[in-house]
């Protein structure tokens, strides 16, 4: 059976509707990026193909050896097709063997209310690592990141995270980043 005139045209339809629903919440989330008023430095990131676009914010670098007890706030964080992961990224080359003996805690608040505390080992906590040369530790939990998601940027979302090590002497940078969906 011979593709009829109308099935190619509801297909182009289609094809063109799709594109523009992608082009259509790229430019809103483009926008809501330029609205956000939290803390770091916040970055749209590009889809993969058909993939989700998606936002990195990077906060002020920090040295482990002084422990951190830090509350950063996301004020209009922009609302994604996917969730937010917090981490705590540190570059390499480190040596991670006396790191990883570290406490590390977070908390996630919304709109002033605590919604979520974890804390664990280091060492306990899931890390990734890809092409791009970082550990990125995450908390997992009941098979899946611990997560913000944001129902709309209007919600004031902060975060406090805290870790603390006494076998640390030499100094190890690393700093926190919120990110959801996206490519490099």
């Amino acid at each position: 059976m011979k593709p009829n005139k109308f099935n190619k045209i509801f297909v182009g339809i289609l094809i063109l509707a799709g594109v523009f629903y992608l082009y259509r919440a790229d430019f809103r989330l483009h926008t809501a990026i330029d609205n956000y008023k939290g803390d770091g430095i916040i970055k749209y990131l590009k889809a993969p193909l058909l993939g989700i676009s998606g936002v990195k914010i990077e906060m002020p670098h920090l040295d482990l050896s002084k422990g951190i007890n830090k509350q950063y706030n996301l004020a209009n964080i922009p609302k994604t097709r996917s969730a937010y992961i917090v981490y705590l990224v540190v570059p390499n080359p480190t040596p991670l063997e006396k790191v990883l003996h570290g406490n590390y805690s977070l908390k996630i608040l919304k709109d002033g209310k605590l919604i979520r505390t974890v804390s664990s080992r280091l060492k306990e906590i899931t890390n990734t690592t890809g092409g791009d040369d970082l550990n990125k530790f995450y908390f997992f939990d009941f098979e899946k990141p611990v997560e913000i998601m944001p129902l709309s940027s209007k919600e004031n979302w902060s975060i406090i995270t805290s870790y603390n090590n006494n076998l640390l002497s030499d100094s190890v940078d690393s700093y926190i980043m919120v990110r959801a969906g996206g490519s490099k």
